[in-house]
């Protein structure tokens, strides 16, 4: 397998000092230049930031086609601070600080005053029941986050959105519309939303199973739907770490080796602290070179230091607590375990290779949307529809011999308005993004003859304006939109029909050339 070592220079951290340039706030490590540069093209209200766990490049890249939507908005690759643990990276990211800086390496943590090893998740320490209290926890880990920085400064709002703690998200769906409810918020801020797959997935049933491939698709298309529905966002989607199908290695089965060793202490799967009997530390790391030096990266903590694997700046107090004298970190498909029964997992991060350190930096921009016409998008349907509503009621007060009282038109129906591959649509005019018109059209064709054709015609189905907003054009702006649109497709025909009792709309009809538009007006055959 490929060894990757964590580049500080391009790595998660500098994502995160970027975001803080963007909003005025110093941070030490240095930023990315391409997002830099995205920044000075354009102001954004929104810096949305999708972080999804396990979901590396070579996840994205074995799962996905080349023309999916997460790949084809790729704009590099990051990597991963080391270790490639979920909550190293994820807490490297928001506190726009290496593991060096704020000594959390993986779910277990060994604090030396308390000679004890404790879950910092659970706050549990390891193998009991004891909890350590939130003030230690809060006082001895707790940083200032890139949210917490933004929210200072008084000029601009940050926002996290997570599936734990207080106010946690139940499903993927709920986190998605409160990013979209929160965008819509004035001012400019910062939306951060984590989300636990496809890692789960991933961890539990192998990196080839259908569960984490499925899992993955389902996040490509809940990212496409919800960046069509955001405006005025330049929205950032990214991991924690990739992850590697992997496969135990079992200690005790080298015996000459393993009675060197004093204790393990387990920072993650893939990367195990080991405690040796003290005068034969020299011997256990020829040993352990000779039998697994192939499938682990052997280093004392000054050589893991010197080679700035944490990163560098202030050492956390914590760090050098580390109970061990070596760190193995997996370079191959394997881990450690002491012995045969040990926890086995199917697939896992915290290693050095390419596949866990190697994490996608994927840039979609969402220009606010400008006055005028455009084609729906699905966060227009409750609008639509109610504007949709009141036409028909029109309708049924006059004729209710013929229509019913409520329009019938499904979500369905609306979405397939929205995919361009869709001839039938429907396009709106807004003012300050503001929907105040419609025109809503149908492509009909005359049989044995195929669409976008000059035997095709368009029909007009059905065309609004707002009360407040008639007398501007908008309506005359809206078939003239349609018009040029059937020119360019080569249809000769565009068609608009309307009621006898409609008087408003006939009138309005009369404006345009007979020469491109067929006028019908007494349509009560029934």
């Amino acid at each position: 397998m490929l060894k990757l070592y964590p580049n500080y220079e391009k790595s998660l951290i500098n994502l995160s000092s970027s975001i803080l340039k963007e909003f005025g706030i110093e941070c030490r490590y240095g930023t990315l230049r391409r997002v830099d540069k995205l920044f000075r093209e354009e102001k954004y209200k929104n810096i949305v930031v999708l972080f999804y766990s396990g979901l590396g490049t070579r996840m994205l890249d074995r799962n996905l086609e080349e023309n999916s939507f997460l790949l084809t908005n790729r704009m590099s690759d990051l990597t991963s601070v080391f270790p490639s643990t979920s909550v190293s990276a994820t807490t490297s990211f928001l506190s726009a600080k290496s593991p060096y800086e704020h000594g959390i390496l993986g779910e277990n943590m060994y604090f030396n005053d308390l000679g004890k090893t404790v879950n910092v998740i659970t706050g549990c320490v390891n193998g009991t029941d004891e909890v350590i209290s939130k003030e230690f926890l809060k006082e001895n880990l707790g940083y200032e986050s890139i949210i917490d920085k933004i929210n200072a400064t008084g000029e601009n709002k940050a926002y996290g959105i997570f599936p734990f703690g207080i106010g946690a998200y139940e499903s993927r769906d709920e986190a998605y519309n409160r990013i979209l409810n929160l965008s819509k918020n004035s001012g400019k801020k910062l939306i951060y939303a984590y989300f636990e797959e496809p890692n789960y997935s991933i961890r539990d049933n192998g990196i080839i199973k259908d569960k984490a491939h499925d899992e993955i698709v389902k996040i490509e298309e809940e990212t496409k739907k919800l960046c069509s529905e955001l405006q005025d966002s330049i929205i950032f989607i990214t991991a924690d770490h990739g992850n590697v199908n992997c496969s135990p290695i079992v200690l005790k089965e080298h015996s000459l080796m393993y009675e060197l060793i004093d204790k393990t202490f387990y920072i993650e799967n893939r990367c195990v602290g080991i405690k040796v009997k003290e005068e034969y530390k020299e011997k256990f790391r020829t040993l352990f070179e000779e039998k697994l030096g192939d499938y682990f990266l052997l280093m004392n903590y000054n050589e893991a230091i010197d080679n700035k694997m944490f990163g560098d700046g202030i050492e956390h107090k914590y760090l050098k607590d580390l109970p061990c004298d070596f760190i193995a970190v997996s370079v191959d498909k394997y881990y450690l375990v002491n012995e045969e029964n040990d926890s086995i997992c199917m697939a896992s991060c915290s290693g050095l290779t390419e596949k866990e350190m190697l994490v996608p930096l994927i840039v979609v921009k969402k220009k606010p949307f400008k006055d005028g016409i455009r084609r729906v998008i699905e966060s227009d349907y409750k609008v639509v529809f109610e504007i949709l509503a009141d036409c028909h009621k029109f309708m049924y007060r006059n004729r209710k011999d013929i229509f019913m009282a409520g329009p019938n038109f499904s979500r369905s129906e609306f979405n397939n308005y929205c995919d361009k591959n869709k001839p039938d649509t429907c396009y709106v005019y807004t003012i300050s993004d503001e929907i105040v018109g419609l025109i809503r059209i149908k492509y009909n064709m005359l049989v044995g003859y195929s669409k976008f054709t000059s035997f095709s015609y368009i029909e007009i189905e059905n065309i609004y304006v707002k009360e407040e907003y008639r007398g501007r054009g908008i309506g005359t702006e809206l078939v003239n939109y349609v018009i040029l649109l059937a020119k360019k497709r080569r249809v000769k025909r565009v068609e608009f029909c309307a009621w006898h009792f409609d008087k408003k709309t006939a009138k309005f009809i009369e404006k345009f050339s007979s020469r491109v538009l067929t006028k019908i007006f007494e349509i009560d055959s029934f």
